[in-house]
């Protein structure tokens, strides 16, 4: 390393207060022509670009220089034409040092120093001379050519660590074939060090094996750019798959060399990895569309994995659907073919159709690929296979395309014969033709045509299919609801109770080749449907009811109603568990009926009500209401003879039909004191 460090020891570079050495700075001085020269041996080998610098040699003993003392050597400076008695001496960085100096002989023989171990102490490039001495002293004197210096290295790069390798690649995803380059080799890159310097060797290792070649810095990177290195392919193939260390270690052209980085942790599967998986089969691909009907069975369209010599239950797998993809999941053992399948769930595909076509008619070409992975390590990915899907629907977007029906599309409305409430044949139109009406519009906001000429409406009322209706030109100009007879034996067929209306609308769909059609299903219509068979006493006026506790009795006073008065409501055909029974008492004067009676004024009227349980629910049994003092007994008013009118209705079990009764005419008397 050529840049200047901190050294704690040596003491060139600072003259002593009271120096006895002269320095340079006399440029009247004449110049010798000899260089001075290190021993080979104590040089580093010379930068790749650039002359020889004198670059000490570090590293470790016993061929650093640190701590020794060195030997330099002076060629004999014949055009300073020395004599004996003359002196020679090192001259560092402007610094003479008398230590050094060296008395000329005759012999003409090339002059030794010693540099001592101190004096190439501390770290940086330091300017090198020597200062000849003439014997008549004075400025009688001559320096050596300007220009020389050694530099001093003996610290290790990155000191105090180096920074970590990093890759091209997030290393938790793993090594993978494709992480090489086209030479098998694994690229990787380090973002500096301290003391960073051209002429670095950069040393990478796998699990302490160090490569056999190093990186060569050849040029000191802009702040933020790496420095290139790539691990041999050689070191890369004797990789076992599993879990590996990789680091660097740095060495300066000084020699010095750093501790490894931290090791990046890595796990390879080089071996495992399948680059020659099969494309996936989607299960309706053989059709030429996906269309809707196809998107829904099973749920979805089911894409499955072929078999591959490699692919076994140590893999696991995620499917992808355009820009969805699966959760994982494990490819099973065996040897069949496929290996295994999944259902990509209709949302998925309709939302991948939907994010394309934006809920127009229009086929949208959506990949189809999947990923394989061991040890939670991509091993492979398939090539894609390509599927046209269209998902359009009558009626437009469809706000919950996971369901069956198709939200926008308003429901049907069912109409009887005798026009009365919506959705509900009474009894009377039961045996009459009613009218199912398809909405023209959608529910949608704004809303817009259900659809368009050439759709075909199919209508289902209850278990019958009615036929089915083209929508022609004049529909879509009159933009006005389409009625559609619902003949009287449908009705009959479907039967009584709840009802459910709905309609389905077919659509030629674009794409495949030009057969595909999609079906929109609307949301259901409850129709509440009557016959009189299956009223409860089968639609006929019900027989009166009875005094059941009257004793023989023909006439209620306080003695009778301070227990209550029980009205039975005889069976009836049809009676079943939760029908619903109301009784009502209306007062009237006098004891006996007659026909055209005013009840009295001001009003003297109960009502009682009850639900038939499993211990009454039979044609056989009757059921029984109670009426109370109070409801019978009215002292200090007049009339205080009177009859009650007693009837009842009957709502059969999930019918929205009341069914009376006959007449029950009941005696009341209040006379008398109360009791």
């Amino acid at each position: 390393m050529n840049g200047t460090r901190r050294s704690t020891t040596g003491t060139f570079g600072t003259v002593p207060a009271k120096s006895a050495h002269k320095t340079l700075g006399r440029s009247a001085a004449p110049t010798a022509a000899e260089p001075l020269t290190f021993a080979a041996a104590d040089l580093a080998p010379p930068p790749g670009v650039g002359p020889p610098d004198n670059l000490l040699l570090g590293g470790a003993a016993p061929t650093s220089t640190q701590g020794r003392d060195l030997t330099l050597t002076l060629p004999y400076p014949a055009s300073s034409e020395p004599e004996a008695g003359d002196t020679v001496e090192l001259v560092i960085d402007n610094v003479d040092l008398p230590g050094t100096a060296v008395v000329f002989d005759d012999t003409g023989a090339d002059i030794t120093f010693t540099l001592f171990d101190a004096d190439h102490a501390v770290a940086g490039k330091h300017t090198l001379n020597y200062h000849i001495k003439f014997i008549t002293g004075g400025s009688n004197e001559e320096f050596g050519p300007p220009g020389q210096s050694f530099i001093v290295d003996y610290d290790p790069p990155g000191f105090p660590d180096l920074s970590d390798i990093e890759f091209d690649f997030a290393t938790e995803d793993g090594l993978t074939p494709e992480n090489l380059d086209g030479n098998g080799d694994l690229p990787a890159h380090v973002f500096g060090y301290a003391g960073l310097a051209v002429d670095d060797r950069i040393i990478l290792i796998i699990d302490g094996d160090e490569s056999t070649t190093a990186s060569i810095v050849d040029h000191i990177p802009l702040p933020g750019d790496p420095i290139r290195v790539v691990y041999p392919k050689v070191m890369i193939d004797a990789l076992s798959d599993g879990t590996h260390e990789f680091t660097y270690r740095a060495e300066d052209r000084a020699g010095n060399t750093s501790e490894p980085a931290a090791p990046t942790t890595m796990t390879s599967l080089i071996k495992g990895f399948i680059d020659d998986l099969v494309a996936p089969t989607v299960e309706q691909s053989a059709a030429p569309l996906v269309d809707d009907a196809v998107a829904r069975s099973d749920g979805g369209v089911t894409v499955a994995i072929p078999a591959h010599a490699k692919l076994g239950s140590t893999y696991t797998a995620v499917i992808y659907w355009g820009s969805k993809e699966s959760d994982r999941f494990a490819i099973p053992a065996g040897a069949q073919d496929p290996v295994t399948s999944r259902v990509i769930p209709y949302g998925i595909v309709y939302d991948e159709w939907n994010a394309v076509s934006a809920g127009n008619d229009q086929a949208v070409a959506v990949d189809v690929w999947y990923e394989i992975f061991l040890n939670d390590i991509r091993a492979g990915e398939s090539p894609k296979v390509s599927v046209d899907v269209n998902l359009y629907l009558a009626g437009g977007t469809d706000p919950d395309p996971v369901t069956p029906v198709h939200e926008s599309l308003v429901a049907p409305t069912v109409k009887s014969s005798g026009g009365g409430s919506d959705n509900l044949i009474p009894i009377e139109d039961f045996d009459k033709d009613g009218t199912v009406v398809i909405p023209f519009l959608t529910s949608a906001t704004p809303s817009a045509a259900a659809f368009v000429a050439g759709d075909i409406i199919t209508v289902q009322y209850g278990i019958v299919t009615l036929f089915t209706y083209t929508v022609t030109p004049a529909d879509i100009t009159n933009a006005v609801d389409i009625p559609i007879v619902l003949r009287k034996e449908d009705i009959a067929a479907a039967g009584t109770g709840t009802i459910s209306a709905t309609y389905s609308i077919t659509h030629a769909i674009a794409g495949g080749d030009g057969s595909g059609t999609n079906i929109s299903l609307s949301p259901a219509q409850a129709v509440a449907v009557f016959s009189a068979g299956e009223l409860p006493g089968n639609g006929a006026t019900l027989d009166a009811a009875t005094w059941s506790n009257a004793g023989g009795k023909t006439t209620v006073g306080p003695i009778e109603a301070r227990t209550g008065v029980d009205i039975e409501i005889p069976g009836y055909a049809n009676k079943k568990k939760g029908d619903f029974i109301t009784v009502s008492l209306v007062m009237f004067p006098r004891f006996v009926h007659t026909d055209g009676d005013t009840a009295v004024d001001p009003p003297r009227t109960a009502t009682r009500s009850y639900t038939v349980q499993d211990t009454d629910a039979s044609p056989t049994m009757p059921s029984k209401l109670t009426f109370t003092y109070d409801q019978l007994m009215y002292f200090g008013q007049t009339p205080l003879t009177m009859h009650a009118h007693i009837d009842y209705k009957v709502r059969g079990f999930e019918t929205a039909v009341d069914v009376g009764s006959n007449m029950l005419y009941l005696r009341v008397d209040c006379r008398g004191e109360e009791p």
